[in-house]
């Protein structure tokens, strides 16, 4: 450990120290301008917007509480963990950090933050969990008043998962999505995106579609499951089953609507 000044208590074993520090261990370095280490217990606790650096994890926070035995890192007020490999950040007031797996657990007006080129995907919820596994990539769990927005597509669900290797977005418990005029709903929504773009969408049980196709007239589609298929972001076709049903107007050749059709 290097400081401007420290003091050291020889029947506590305590390190109390005062301005710039550097903690440095095999795997982790810690920067913080005042705080205290036990040689004893391996604990320390840093003030004054600590960082706590695992590999390519970087975890921040006003103050930082780092149990080196156990390998866990607890962050209070205005909390940035981020990972330096990838377009990742997580935004909270509260996060617990885990050496083993690179893990963060944040809690309160906690948001992920993920970007590739101009793109960005902004998730929220109650609880926020991610980790890095080895074989399924950048692995997140999001619980209670989940919101996601990216520029193309918005949603609003109770939990969801995503897993970078399959690249699927799972949402759970009365899920429903927005693009562009289009709303979508069902109990269950999954879809895929490849490249920041949205590939293929998954809707099961009373699966619904309600898209504006003029002041208080809306084309609708519903049933048991829907499939839809993506082109550039907007939805190119959709395949429905069971007990498929459709609302749309039908149009002249000069554009004017001349009718409706249900189906």
């Amino acid at each position: 450990m290097t400081s401007d000044s420290l003091m050291y208590n020889t029947e506590t074993e305590q390190i109390d120290f005062y301005g710039h520090s550097h903690i440095q261990s095999d795997s982790t370095d810690i920067f913080c301008e005042y705080g205290w280490y036990n040689t004893l217990t391996d604990q320390t606790e840093l003030f004054n917007r600590a960082r706590l650096i695992n590999g390519s994890s970087v975890l921040e926070g006003d103050t930082l509480y780092y149990d080196k035995k156990l390998g866990i890192g607890k962050a209070r007020r205005n909390v940035v963990f981020r990972d330096t490999l990838e377009n990742v950040k997580l935004l909270a007031q509260t996060g617990h950090f885990f050496e083993k797996d690179s893990s963060v657990l944040s809690t309160d007006s906690a948001v992920f933050i993920t970007w590739e080129k101009s793109d960005s995907l902004f998730l929220h919820g109650d609880t926020l969990y991610t980790r890095k596994d080895s074989a399924l990539g950048r692995e997140i769990e999001a619980y209670y008043g989940v919101r996601f927005y990216r520029p193309d597509m918005q949603g609003v669900c109770d939990s969801l998962y995503y897993c970078e290797k399959d690249s699927l977005m799972r949402m759970y418990s009365k899920p429903c999505l927005w693009s562009d005029s289009t709303q979508m709903s069902a109990e269950y929504i999954q879809f895929t995106i490849d490249r920041s773009e949205i590939r293929q969408l998954f809707m099961k049980d009373n699966a619904f579609i309600v898209s504006l196709y003029e002041e208080l007239d809306y084309q609708q589609v519903k049933g048991t499951q829907m499939r839809g298929y993506f082109h550039g972001n907007e939805l190119d076709h959709m395949l429905v089953t069971g007990n498929a049903e459709s609302v749309y107007f039908i149009e002249d050749d000069n554009g004017t609507k001349t009718g409706i059709n249900k189906s």
